[in-house]
């Protein structure tokens, strides 16, 4: 009797731990999605000239050589510190969309580098340097480069005709709309925006391997927040 009674309370719990996990799977696959093409998400397109841009006050040295226009496209906007460490908002003064670029600054005996990726035509982001380097306001910032640069080689697109996404916070949703398979991969690239500003240089990505006609699936994006990130492409292979 005392073995059966054991059993029972033994079954009893795991059967709970299964039920709630299920629930919360359930709970969590059926979060409220809302389509990309509805959730706006303001995008900075005029200079920016003051010293406070949405959390990140800019903090000026003495020789930061802000204002610079490095490489023709790009412009130095600012230069302070983000997190601990020394970080810069930069803007795309050209009508051509930047896939990838490294921008580098001599500080003193160091060279602080800034990797950004997906930087639209118009667009200001702010970067973070690649190393833990705090921001000194004694330090001279000079000899600004770009030291790698990648174009785009076709016009980036969501492709609306061919997907409808759909997101809410850590989880994106693609249904292939276009009528026929799609065998190869897809790809949806997202990045960070707050108050109109792209606030890293990082651009995340999730990948689903092939839709059907009509066909739907639901991808976890870790860092995608419905009211702070922005859907930038999409690419697939047929």
């Amino acid at each position: 009797m005392k073995n059966f009674l054991k059993n029972s309370i033994v079954f009893l719990v795991v059967f709970s731990l299964v039920f709630l996990c299920s629930c919360k799977k359930e709970n969590e696959l059926s979060r409220e999605l809302v389509n990309i093409a509805d959730i706006e998400v303001p995008v900075s397109t005029n200079e920016i000239t003051d010293r406070e841009i949405g959390p990140y006050k800019a903090k000026e040295p003495e020789n930061s050589q802000v204002g610079l226009i490095v490489d023709s496209w790009l412009k130095i906007i600012s230069i302070g510190e983000t997190d601990g460490v020394v970080s810069i908002v930069i803007r795309n003064i050209s009508e051509t969309d930047i896939q990838h670029a490294l921008l580098s600054v001599n500080c003193a005996d160091e060279v602080l580098k800034f990797p950004m990726t997906t930087i639209p035509a118009g667009s200001t982001s702010i970067l973070k340097s690649d190393r833990p380097v705090a921001f000194d306001k004694k330090s001279s910032y000079y000899n600004w480069k770009i030291e790698e640069k990648t174009f785009f080689t076709s016009e980036i697109s969501l492709y609306p005709e061919i997907f409808e996404i759909m997101c809410c916070d850590k989880l994106i949703s693609v249904k292939n709309i276009s009528g026929e398979n799609i065998n190869g991969d897809i790809f949806v690239y997202y990045k960070s925006i707050e108050n109109g500003i792209f606030s890293e240089g990082t651009t995340y990505r999730v990948r689903i391997n092939g839709l059907g006609s009509n066909q739907k699936t639901q991808v976890d994006a870790e860092h995608f927040k419905a009211s702070g990130s922005k859907v930038m492409f999409v690419t697939y292979a047929q």
